[in-house]
């Protein structure tokens, strides 16, 4: 269950050629409503971002395909995020029939 004040974190990772995987992570802290499952929570959230995905899924090569979301709770106490519920994602997957842009990898400093 996920209260008011708690951070969330999202996972969405895409697969993509040559074994590479892209991940989306977002980060949330919730500030109003009641309790809410974190089943539901990510359901919820995963609606917004396909929704959003669907503005720009015909300009994304078409083997970009969405595979998993993950949503992680804050763990005060020990200080780490803890799986709390994953899904398996449909509705992120590309459909441009354009060669993928090259691409390289990225890390977070």
């Amino acid at each position: 269950m996920l209260t008011v004040n708690d951070i969330i974190r999202i996972v969405i990772t895409l697969g993509m050629p040559e074994s590479t995987i892209a991940q989306m992570v977002l980060h949330y802290r919730l500030n109003s409503g009641g309790d809410i499952s974190v089943d539901d929570a990510l359901a919820a959230i995963i609606t917004s971002l396909e929704t959003a995905w669907a503005n720009i899924e015909a300009h994304v090569a078409d083997t970009v395909l969405g595979q998993t979301a993950k949503l992680l709770l804050w763990d005060s106490a020990l200080s780490r995020f803890d799986e709390k519920a994953s899904d398996v994602i449909t509705g992120f997957d590309g459909t441009s029939v354009n060669p993928m842009l090259p691409h390289g990898t990225a890390a977070v400093v």
